[in-house]
Parts: structure tokens; sequence; C-alpha cells
């Protein structure tokens, strides 16, 4: 219960930071989404038999939906897509392993370019090569923020 009380007032501040303040900052016209960034680090993180992530996923691009011009549910299904891919390709990966990580974020990074771009023809919108790589530029910091305060945590809990 907590978990989705916490996901729904974080997306709703993410969407809205990422709608209004994110938008100024781009690299090589590539935008950086920390709603897709943070769903797929919440599909990856969580356990394998808890399905929460879909419905993380749904709240996040439900958020979006609401901030986006563009036609409604496009990101609501884009978001449980996405967090359906992660769970669908963690199996067949060490999820330990840093190269399993960015295996999978570039994989779900791709997906949802590749459905946006073919949602969007003839809408001016284009695949943009440095939106990906700067999300999964910061993809990969946040990952290792989380797992040096999760490596810092459990030894604490050690002590």
């Amino acid at each position: 219960m907590f978990k989705i009380i916490f996901s729904l007032i974080f997306f709703y501040f993410l969407a809205l930071f990422q709608t209004s303040f994110l938008v100024h900052y781009e690299v090589g016209g590539g935008l950086l989404n920390l709603v897709l960034v943070s769903v797929i680090l919440f599909s990856f993180f969580e356990k394998k038999e808890s399905k929460s992530c879909l419905f993380i996923g749904a709240i996040a691009g439900f958020y979006l939906d609401i901030f986006s011009p563009l036609f409604p549910g496009l990101f609501t299904l884009l978001g449980i897509g996405i967090a359906f891919l992660v769970k669908l390709l963690k199996p067949f990966f060490e999820t330990k392993r840093y190269v399993s990580f960015i295996i999978i974020f570039l994989g779900a990074l791709l997906f949802y370019e590749i459905v946006l771009t073919l949602s969007m023809i003839g809408k001016g919108f284009y695949f943009n090569i440095f939106g990906l790589f700067y999300n999964l530029v910061i993809g990969s910091i946040l990952y290792y923020l989380i797992k040096t305060v999760y490596a810092f945590r459990r030894k604490a809990i050690k002590k």
C-alpha cells in the first residue's frame, strides 16, 4: 500500500518537474525523460514475484498523458509496456551485473523510442539518438547511486 501511495505522489511531481523544467535542458535535441528512467529502475529492482511495476508504469504514463499534448493513453500504454518488457527480460539476465542492467535498460529505451516514433509519423517527431544516450547515462548514474546506497544500508544493518 505504501509503495502505491508513494508512487502516486512521486510520479506526479516527477512528471510535473519533467514537463515544466527539464524541457529547457536538452542535449543535441534529446530530452531527459526521468519518468521513463524511473519506471525502468523500479521495474528492474523489483522482486521477481511482485507485479506492482505494471501499476507504477501505468501511473507514470498517466501523469505524462495529463501533461502531454499527444493523444490520450499513449504514455500510459508505453509505461505499462516498458514495465512489462523489463519484467519479461529480467529472468534471462543476471540482475546483479551492470552489463545486464545496460542491456535491459537499452532495450526498454529503444522500445520506447521506436513506439513513440512510429506513433508520431507525420507529426514532425523523429528518433533522436542523443536522447537515448542522455537517458542511458542518467540511468546508469542512478543505477550506481541506488546500488551504492543499498550496499551501505546492508553494511549498516549487518553491524
